[in-house]
């Protein structure tokens, strides 16, 4: 069994105005992302879900510079 303090983690919770949200923690515990709002928790999983499965065909997109 790993040691859940050394896994990178999705974080759900009720947010100060009711309603969910969640966070991606590094290994270190640092916050890497937060999300947007959702009204209802099962959006926010189905939303880390997506994240889960999309994101091993993720390309690195290098933006031109302001």
């Amino acid at each position: 069994m790993r040691d859940n303090k050394k896994q990178m983690k999705f974080q759900i919770f009720k947010t100060a105005n009711k309603q969910w949200a969640f966070r991606i923690r590094s290994t270190n515990g640092k916050t890497l992302a937060h999300s947007e709002s959702y009204t209802r928790k099962q959006a926010a999983v189905k939303a880390i879900n997506r994240i889960k499965s999309d994101s091993c065909n993720a390309i690195v997109e290098h933006l031109p510079e302001p």
